[in-house]
């Protein structure tokens, strides 16, 4: 087990455009706006598309399920971190029979409007490895 006290450098707010991919985009931002390590406060909006996976056994490695939808979803929740500039994000959506959530894969589209917050860390780095033995990742804070 780690931890860490991270201090907020700043807060990033986005606001995506109908038609673009939300992870696009924020790998987008990313970059432009040198983001190294970072987690996500909210995000909330509509899509029209999702495109989302799980994984679907305990094995090693596990066996991964992707899946695509067409919408319209409404954006309950986002949560994740980014790590040394690469996002990983999880969503749940909506749509008036069920919800869904899983792994943000690009193909998520917005329909009308997306709206996400991201607090910059500083004080620490951060960065993911592959444990050999098992090839899985881990996070690695120094």
């Amino acid at each position: 087990m780690q931890s860490a006290e991270f201090d907020i450098k700043k807060i990033l707010f986005i606001s995506i455009e109908p038609g673009e991919d939300v992870l696009t985009t924020v790998e987008k931002i990313i970059k432009e706006k040198s983001v190294n390590n970072a987690t996500v406060l909210s995000a909330y909006g509509t899509l029209d598309h999702i495109h989302l996976h799980w994984v679907t056994t305990t094995d090693f490695p596990p066996v991964e399920y992707y899946e695509e939808k067409q919408g319209p979803y409404e954006v309950l929740a986002i949560g994740g971190v980014i790590v040394d500039g690469v996002p990983h994000l999880h969503i749940t959506v909506s749509n008036r029979n069920s919800a869904y959530g899983g792994h943000l894969h690009k193909g998520c589209r917005v329909l009308y409007l997306f709206e996400m917050t991201i607090a910059i860390l500083e004080g620490h780095s951060m960065q993911r490895e592959l444990i050999a033995e098992k090839g899985i990742p881990r996070l690695i804070i120094y």
